[in-house]
């Protein structure tokens, strides 16, 4: 998901069509990550709350929020998959999309750091070898560097 959303920064190199079409696809996998995930639904109100846990919580429905705002805001100013619905999407309404666009990335870098350990676990379990772990491990890190680094090059 975290993929699809950098290639949904890049709009003037795909396209509008390719990037309305990846946000449907982005939309669909953000149903269906939620959806198997609602045992932390179910969770949230259990158990006491340390520092990491409140965090989490935080950044988890902040994420929650900023991507419900970013699919409603996209349906109005859509210009290929949405235009049968004669919607007048404002400059506002394209404005609101594009900030919950970026502070979905920050939110989403947050999320997926908070649950670091948990993603190299399951990705050390697929790949089996010890030694695979280690260059998947090294990979990941260096693609994690890498997309900060052009964050903060081309904002």
């Amino acid at each position: 998901m975290t993929g699809i959303m950098l290639l949904q920064m890049s709009t003037r190199f795909t396209g509008n069509a390719v990037h309305e079409i990846l946000g449907i696809l982005l939309f669909i996998l953000f149903i269906v990550h939620n959806v198997l995930n609602l045992n932390w639904y179910r969770s949230v109100l259990k158990g006491k709350y340390n520092l990491t846990r409140t965090i989490s919580l935080i950044s988890n429905l902040s994420l929650l929020i900023i991507m419900t705002i970013l699919f409603i805001s996209a349906v109005p100013i859509s210009r290929t998959v949405f235009t049968f619905l004669n919607l007048d999407g404002t400059i506002n309404i394209r404005r609101i999309h594009t900030v919950a666009a970026y502070w979905g990335l920050i939110f989403m870098g947050i999320h997926i750091g908070i649950h670091w350990r948990m993603i190299m676990g399951a990705i050390n379990k697929m790949a089996g070898k010890k030694q695979l772990n280690l260059v998947v491990t090294s990979f990941m890190r260096i693609v994690a560097t890498l997309i900060v680094i052009n964050g903060i090059r081309f904002p």
